[in-house]
């Protein structure tokens, strides 16, 4: 080992004749692989200063890092790439049900209060009844926000407010149309509605000289951090009406116009994608049966993800197995801390199965088939294949898939796996939507399926039977060796080695957590490799 990777780790100083007692820099070595492979990070200090101290052995350091948060953030994050998540869902784009039972997206809903709609509208469609409702939506309901950097302080207006004065005076003074672009007179019996519109725009913007007051909002809640302008200031400044619609912390509100600063939306967004993860990692490092990653009926969620399931996204409730969460009057959701980063159990209910209906894995799996697909890619380690020499028949237009030549191979299979979820969208892409009575077209759902020769309903039934196999078992031991060594078993190590850890595995409840233990104190795992001096 060269002194460049000595002192690259910190560890100069032991070049120095080590103390009676102290251990050796083969030691070290093997404490800081153990932590790599559980956490991806080297030793904390306090760790380090403390083994190097003799107070911690190897078999004490995997016990303490295999269930720290570092281990649940680096092992959701191989399982989220595992199920397929490859970045943030677009939170924007998913789709809620409202009370008329119509699926709109966030980003349409966020639209409705934004002024788009109006802007390049021919004012001869602008009746009474568009501007009315376009008011109801404009005059007291949570709003998109911008923000202005001015020489004293950031100030929050409303998005686009200023923008709309000039088109709003033109029809309310002028009464001509508001669109610059038409040279025609508003619709007779609007302008008290337009003058309205303007005094909407008037007292939601504001200039760096005009009297505001000050908040303190969640993005920022302790000093500002958008910029380092204000490396002094505390508070933002803010229109009055503004805060009076977004409220005192301006949580209602989102900045969608401002993406630099929308950290709560990018925050929601990441928790919303590491969720299936998140219920892997607390599953192992809570020495839950590792079963439950697709049985369960809970799920883990982020304080601010929580924040907006229950301020901004109460409309997602709806889409949920049951049209609704067990658990959605907890206090998390109801008086939470937008700012929580800390992760929470909560109970969803019992049409739910772990990993199985979060809104991640339903959206990055577009389609029933690619579902059922996804699951027993990850879970079971296998893949669908056909027999070597098998040929399509181009002449067979057999609509039953099952029958088909060729495609029978797999479909025979993955058609009874994928009506598993058959109360769920066709296509995954923006649809978290679990149809509890009908489907779209009036059918009442048929969510029947077979796998592995056992029949249930719904998807809850197919986590059941995946995770009663023997395969299922192999696969979650062989995933724990990937994520720790960073390969696959090889062929060797499949009849050698897995079937002890596979012993241990259900001999232990399924406890995962004991089988990354055992793998990084193995010998074999701590001794040096090739390359490694």
């Amino acid at each position: 080992m060269t002194k460049r990777f000595l002192i690259a780790c910190g560890l100069s100083l032991l070049l120095a004749a080590p103390a009676q007692g102290a251990i050796d820099l083969a030691q070290l070595r093997q404490a800081e692989k153990i932590s790599i492979s559980l956490t991806g990070k080297p030793l904390s200090a306090d760790l380090r200063a403390k083994f190097i101290a003799g107070q911690l052995t190897l078999p004490d350091l995997a016990e303490n890092l295999s269930h720290s948060q570092g281990f649940v953030e680096y092992f959701a994050q191989f399982w989220s790439r595992l199920i397929g998540v490859q970045g943030p869902v677009d939170i924007d784009s998913i789709k809620a049900v409202n009370a008329k039972d119509a699926a709109i997206s966030f980003r349409d809903r966020f639209n409705l209060t934004d002024w788009l709609g109006i802007d390049k509208r021919k004012d001869s469609t602008a009746d009474i009844n568009f501007l009315t409702a376009y008011i109801k939506n404009h005059k007291t309901t949570p709003m998109e926000i911008n923000i202005i950097e001015c020489p004293d302080g950031p100030l929050i207006v409303g998005a686009g407010s200023s923008n709309m004065i000039a088109q709003f005076k033109r029809a309310a003074v002028d009464q001509l149309a508001s669109n610059l672009d038409v040279d025609l007179p508003i619709l007779p019996g609007t302008q008290p509605y337009w003058q309205q519109l303007l005094d909407i725009a008037t007292e939601t913007s504001a200039t760096c000289t005009d009297p505001v007051t000050t908040v303190k909002p969640w993005w920022d809640p302790v000093t500002i951090t958008l910029s380092t302008k204000y490396p002094t200031l505390s508070a933002y400044k803010v229109v009055p009406k503004v805060l009076e619609r977004c409220g005192k912390n301006m949580e209602l509100c989102n900045l969608r116009s401002a993406p630099q600063y929308n950290r709560y939306m990018n925050q929601v967004a990441y928790d919303l994608s590491m969720e299936p993860g998140y219920i892997i990692s607390h599953t192992v490092a809570e020495d839950k049966p590792f079963s439950d990653v697709l049985t369960t009926q809970s799920t883990v969620v982020t304080g601010t993800y929580a924040h907006f399931m229950g301020h901004n996204g109460v409309d997602l409730w709806n889409n949920y197995p049951g049209g609704k969460i067990a658990d959605q009057t907890n206090s998390i959701f109801t008086t939470g801390d937008v700012n929580d980063r800390s992760h929470h159990w909560i109970n969803r209910g019992p049409l739910n199965a772990g990993v199985l209906t979060t809104p991640a894995f339903q959206l990055v799996t577009n389609g029933l088939r690619a579902k059922a697909n996804r699951t027993y890619e990850t879970f079971l380690c296998k893949k669908f294949t056909v027999p070597d020499g098998a040929q399509a028949n181009p002449l067979d237009a057999n609509p039953d898939l099952t029958k088909r030549a060729y495609c029978q191979y797999c479909h025979k299979s993955i058609e009874p796996m994928a009506a598993f979820f058959n109360r769920w969208p066709v296509t995954g892409v923006n649809n978290f939507i679990f149809y509890n009575n009908q489907t779209p077209d009036g059918k009442t759902p048929n969510d029947t399926g077979r796998f592995n020769g056992s029949e249930g309903v719904g998807v809850p039934a197919f986590g059941k039977i995946v995770t009663e196999t023997d395969t299922f078992d192999e696969c979650s031991v062989r995933r724990a060796f990937e994520f720790v060594n960073g390969r696959k078993m090889s062929a060797i190590e499949l009849d050698n080695i897995l079937p002890g850890y596979v012993g241990d595995f259900r001999a232990n409840q399924k406890n995962l957590r004991s089988i990354l233990k055992a793998m990084v104190l193995k010998p074999e795992f701590l001794a040096p490799k090739a390359g490694d001096q």
